[in-house]
């Protein structure tokens, strides 16, 4: 567990690993702390880095995770970064899984091959840009009552939905490559979309997307009232 400032470097993420002992703990537990840098290591675990209410920056580090990923429940008003990582799966998990509340940016990560590359639910506020997604089930599940701002990533080939929104989630969705998905590339959580009697409560801004090719339907609903110039024209 880390509870004070430290930086972590490794000297490559292919020459320094960190793995844990006990598989039901994380591998990185980080509590009530702010400014720790992990950079350039390899990560790997049931859990690869649980973060509660710390304030963190995670720079191209590989991490590999069965259940989650990165793991963090933010109380901070500080910007926790998660950068340049790459992510993936060694069972059917989340890459990224944020909670609470709180500003985070994402940005220029690689995540494959997890059932959901990226969760994100409490009153979280994020900036999601320049990703890659693929080969997973789930792109990106935004969720509650958090805020994200969605710009310029490639959301591609994964087997299901490449974006679900959800509650009342607040989102901007701009300038991305929603392509080629196995079921939606934009849906919303609600009927007919899904069997729920849930209904999608939040708002959606944005423009510019190339949405197309996904197998099931490019929007969901598709009588939705979408933003003008949402899907960018041929």
């Amino acid at each position: 567990m880390i509870r004070k400032r430290v930086t972590l470097t490794g000297i490559s993420r292919g020459e320094v690993f960190l793995t844990a002992l006990d598989q039901g703990e994380p591998t990185v537990l980080l509590k009530d702390t702010q400014g720790v840098i992990m950079s350039e290591i390899t990560i790997s675990g049931r859990i690869a880095i649980q973060g509660e209410g710390a304030v963190v920056s995670l720079l191209n580090n590989r991490i590999i995770a069965s259940e989650v990923g990165i793991k963090l429940i933010g109380f901070e008003a500080k910007e926790s970064t998660i950068r340049g990582n790459k992510l993936i799966s060694s069972g059917q998990g989340v890459g990224i899984l944020l909670l609470g509340w709180g500003p985070f940016l994402i940005r220029d990560n690689s995540i494959t091959g997890l059932a959901t590359a990226m969760v994100v639910g409490g009153a979280v506020v994020c900036d999601i840009r320049s990703n890659q997604i693929s080969g997973g089930w789930d792109g990106l599940a935004i969720g509650s009552s958090s805020t994200a701002i969605i710009v310029g990533n490639q959301i591609m080939g994964n087997h299901h939905d490449g974006v679900v929104l959800s509650g009342a989630a607040a989102v901007e969705i701009s300038g991305n490559e929603i392509r080629e998905n196995g079921g939606r590339g934009v849906s919303l959580w609600q009927r007919p979309c899904y069997d729920t009697p849930d209904e999608f409560a939040g708002s959606i801004v944005g423009e510019g997307n190339d949405i197309s090719g996904n197998a099931g339907a490019d929007l969901c609903p598709p009588d939705y009232p979408w933003p003008e110039g949402f899907v960018k024209g041929p």
